[in-house]
């Protein structure tokens, strides 16, 4: 069957790892492995065995992908997004409380003062996302904050909405390498 997916994200939320795990399903070309995990999880959350850093290169008319984008790549590369069809998209929703791990690594690694963390915030909510793009039909979102949890349900119950068999053993390990290193670089404080 035909079909990509596209996780757009807020930078540092989580995408690229989200659509490694999402590209376990069998009918799409795999994003990354383990073994790129264990080597680095830092770097190996972009991408390891095909280079999707130009989606122009890609090939959707033989191959199924699962894309991690930011909201301008609707815009931008609007012409070259038609090939991909049908898709889904998987809204990542910025993390909306303070002192969480997924937002002190987003406010850490992005630089983002007050204002764009509520511009974030606004860009990447679905009632936005469908607004600008209202010819989207398959919308689903998965918090960030969901992401950055040792707990693996909302990725799992997300993928099962979406009618994605990931590969769940693989999934729970990928996430388990990622989620620690994260953990272990950005300390939320807990009593917030």
């Amino acid at each position: 069957m035909k079909r990509h997916v596209f996780v757009v994200f807020s930078g540092s939320t989580g995408g690229n790892h989200l659509a490694n795990m999402l590209s376990t399903d069998e009918n799409f070309v795999r994003r990354s492995t383990i073994d790129h995990y264990k080597n680095s999880a830092e770097i190996a959350h972009h991408w390891q065995d095909v280079d999707m850093s130009n989606i122009r290169n890609l090939d959707p008319d033989n191959n199924n992908y699962v894309i991690a984008s930011h909201i301008a790549d609707f815009e931008h590369e609007s012409e070259t997004l038609k090939r991909f069809m049908p898709r889904q998209i998987l809204l990542i929703e910025p993390p909306p409380v303070e002192g969480t791990l997924a937002h002190l690594r987003w406010i850490g690694r992005t630089k983002f003062n007050t204002y764009l963390q509520m511009e974030q915030k606004f860009l990447y909510c679905i009632d936005t996302f469908k607004t600008l793009f209202e010819k989207e039909q398959m919308v689903y979102t998965i918090r960030a904050d969901d992401l950055f949890s040792a707990d693996m349900l909302a990725i799992t119950d997300t993928a099962k909405k979406m009618h994605l068999k990931v590969d769940v053993p693989t999934i729970t390990e990928m996430h388990h390498i990622w989620y620690s290193d994260k953990a272990k670089n950005f300390s939320p404080d807990l009593s917030k």
